[in-house]
């Protein structure tokens, strides 16, 4: 009697596969339960913070999946106007022969604000039922250096050369090299940032609007920003 003998992976390599698959959805499914148990169990204790008629669990589910979507809120944009002075000063031996100056602006260039939702989750979401709040927590809004922008086409110099030199185009061709980093340096000061931080909220609010609805009268949202 021949023998039918099957091409491929030896029996017990393909039991491991099996294995291996099995416990990868079995850490799925734990994974994803545990999520819900968390909801859940926060979720019973502050039912009242809701509406009646909604399933928060499900309320809640719906507004981090739709945070999540986002992955990168744009908060706003600001215009700024980035300047760059650049100096060279000459001497031969200990006589002075001058300075080439330049400073160049450039009105009109944009930053743009965003917070990072990645890690968006049940840790951000406090139910207060003693305070009738829900609150949100996000993290502070960066500034998204691959969208800088430099209005070339507006920019403004002043610059003259050293009496002993005749070079005052290449040291204002050096400082338009700044502008960039200029940019960058006026919308991280402190002030903008304070600004920032209050668009933040409304933005984050707008975002939330679907969850804001469904809270019982009486019962307010509150964006914090950390």
């Amino acid at each position: 009697m021949k023998q039918l003998i099957m091409a491929g992976a030896p029996p017990g390599h393909r039991g491991r596969t099996w294995l291996v698959l099995l416990l990868v959805l079995v850490i799925t499914l734990i994974l994803c339960g545990t999520a819900y148990l968390i909801i859940r169990n926060v979720t019973a204790s502050a039912s009242d913070l809701f509406r009646p008629s909604v399933s928060v669990t499900n309320v809640l589910h719906a507004a981090i999946n739709n945070v999540q979507r986002e992955s990168k809120l744009v908060v706003t944009s600001a215009d700024l106007t980035p300047e760059v002075e650049r100096k060279e000063v000459y001497y031969w031996w200990f006589i002075y022969m001058g300075t080439t100056a330049a400073r160049v602006r450039a009105p009109g260039s944009r930053v743009q604000y965003v917070i990072p939702l990645e890690q968006f989750g049940t840790a951000n979401i406090d139910l207060d039922r003693r305070q009738r709040v829900v609150r949100v927590y996000v993290p502070e809004p960066q500034l998204d250096e691959s969208l800088v922008s430099v209005n070339l086409e507006a920019i403004e110099e002043e610059k003259s050369s050293a009496w002993s030199r005749f070079n005052k185009n290449e040291v204002a061709a050096e400082a338009r090299k700044g502008l960039r980093a200029a940019t960058i340096a006026a919308g991280s000061k402190d002030f903008i940032k304070a600004q920032i931080r209050e668009s933040a909220k409304v933005s984050m609010a707008q975002l939330l609007m679907p969850l804001q609805e469904s809270l019982a009268p009486g019962v307010r949202l509150e964006v914090v920003v950390r």
